[in-house]
């Protein structure tokens, strides 16, 4: 007995390409199919939650996969209520505070902090430099201090 092959297209294919003539156990394998590129595809899209540092990419990956591990759910011939339940609840948190980000326009850069831009490039983004100026005071020095 040699080792089990795993074959993508065999698997994406058969989901894909299902004939409808026997439709009682197709549409069930199908349904299992679809179920299970749901799981994995929310768990991974968790996975890339943690290496997001901008809140706006954290918030969409997250709410992509609470919405892939609720269809995962959906899909199963015995639903997992708590699951499927808190999951939606994550759902409509992720998109209320998408909302929020989406609703939050910061305001324009003063011309001394665009200075301050300019000097230091690439190196900070706008929004991270408005919240360092927010934070701070500004200060003027005499020259040679």
């Amino acid at each position: 007995m040699g080792r089990p092959r795993v074959s993508l297209r065999h698997f994406f294919g058969g989901l894909y390409f299902a004939r409808r003539e026997k439709v009682g156990i197709l549409k069930d394998e199908v349904k299992r199919r679809f179920g299970i590129v749901c799981g994995h595809t929310g768990y991974i899209t968790g996975l890339f939650e943690y290496i997001m540092t901008d809140m706006l990419s954290l918030r969409c990956f997250a709410l992509a996969g609470c919405a892939m591990i609720v269809s995962f759910q959906a899909v199963q011939p015995k639903i997992q209520w708590i699951s499927a339940g808190w999951n939606s609840v994550y759902c409509a948190v992720n998109i209320y505070h998408i909302r929020l980000l989406l609703l939050e326009r910061p305001r324009q850069l003063s011309e001394e902090e665009q200075g301050l831009r300019r000097a230091l490039g690439s190196h900070i983004s706008e929004a991270q430099l408005l919240a360092l100026v927010e934070a701070g005071e500004w200060r003027r020095f005499p020259a040679g201090t």
